[in-house]
């Protein structure tokens, strides 16, 4: 019988420092925490339930949670004595934006999705897809292109649609296509590694640190 470890983090360097994890069978709770970045995440099996924006939210398998920066929340079993299955990313506020600007077609702000738990199959399965990429090793292109699928699904449209215009790009400060891709996903100043110098939390700092989640069941 093959074991696997309950979490795996994947940090992508090459496309601005993005975090890819995978949890397996995870029994784990993690107390209240905020990231330094949106965690959008699918899961593939048993639930979970965590407390966002002051309420508690079902997350069984098949649906995708999204939390944003700062956000507070806690992830636990649904189950006290179950255990659940993801796999998600981790993009930079401005990462967001920029796929948001793309689908409105104008510059906007970093978009605030209104909901906590969204029931969208090709949502879920875009975002497996590119973690997935990304945990095989495909080629640089490959697994941009997939993250960024995985951030341009209907959820994505309205939130950018919601949002206010900020003012254009001038003709001299509007890249090639190819250029702005590779600025979406380029790492911030000060960044080493891909990791952020910010002062939050992070899940991996989290689950990593002082703060390590506790498990439940054997």
């Amino acid at each position: 019988m093959t074991t696997h470890p309950p979490l795996r983090i994947l940090p992508l360097p090459d496309l601005g420092g993005i975090e890819v994890a995978r949890s397996v069978e995870a029994r784990m709770h993690y107390p209240r925490h905020i990231e330094a970045t949106f965690s959008i995440g699918a899961i593939e099996a048993g639930g979970l339930r965590a407390f966002h924006r002051g309420r508690v939210h079902l997350m069984p398998a098949g649906c995708v949670g999204i939390v944003g920066p700062e956000e507070v929340h806690t992830s636990d079993p649904a189950d006290r004595a179950g255990s659940w299955s993801a796999r998600g990313f981790y993009p930079r506020a401005e990462q967001v934006a920029s796929v948001a600007s793309d689908l409105a077609g104008r510059r906007v702000p970093t978009p605030r999705f209104p909901e906590t738990v969204v029931r969208d199959g090709a949502l879920w399965t875009a975002i497996r897809s590119a973690c997935i990429a990304a945990e095989q090793g495909a080629p640089a292109l490959a697994r941009e292109a997939l993250l960024h699928r995985a951030q341009a699904h209907p959820p994505h449209h309205r939130a950018a649609a919601q949002q206010p215009g900020l003012p254009a790009f001038g003709a001299r400060n509007n890249p090639p296509a190819t250029l702005a891709v590779r600025r979406r996903y380029a790492p911030p100043p000060g960044q080493r590694g891909g990791r952020s110098n910010d002062a939050l939390i992070s899940n991996s700092e989290h689950r990593r640190g002082a703060g390590q989640p506790r498990r439940t069941g054997s």
